[in-house]
């Protein structure tokens, strides 16, 4: 039996943020780069947009600090789904803590440009799954 995830050649980025306005313009930026994006405001919302069609997403944007469930904690559940989902958490509250290493995902800080956005998430997406990625040094 195959349990292996097939991703399309363009993989849709799913964005996890409380606030609309980020939300938006973060999705907007990566629209006009030529990616698909979903948009999410709270973590319950960006599971079940995820539930759906989960082998359809490539990447999670998520805010690390959101008030009802954190991205660690949305990332943690979506990869209890698919453990090789990678994860760009992002906070303008936190700084790196060790969202690399204990969870397995990338880190941006925020404010950031549209070109270190649109930078990270391309890094991120030819990376590859967390599981094949080797550590960082």
């Amino acid at each position: 039996m195959d349990l292996s995830v097939r991703i399309p050649s363009t993989p849709s980025i799913l964005i996890g943020d409380e606030e609309r306005s980020v939300c938006d313009l973060t999705g907007a930026i990566l629209e006009l780069n030529g990616f698909n994006v979903l948009r999410a405001t709270i973590g319950g919302e960006a599971m079940q947009v995820f539930e759906r069609e989960p082998e359809r997403f490539g990447l999670l944007v998520a805010d690390a600090v959101m008030p009802v469930m954190s991205g660690p904690t949305l990332a943690r559940r979506l990869r209890s789904r698919r453990p090789t989902l990678p994860v760009l958490f992002v906070s303008g509250l936190v700084s790196q803590y060790d969202f690399e290493g204990a969870l397995g995902g990338w880190f941006l800080q925020k404010p950031y440009s549209s070109s270190l956005l649109v930078g990270k998430v391309r890094e991120v997406l030819a990376a590859g799954p967390p599981l094949m990625r080797p550590p960082s040094r």
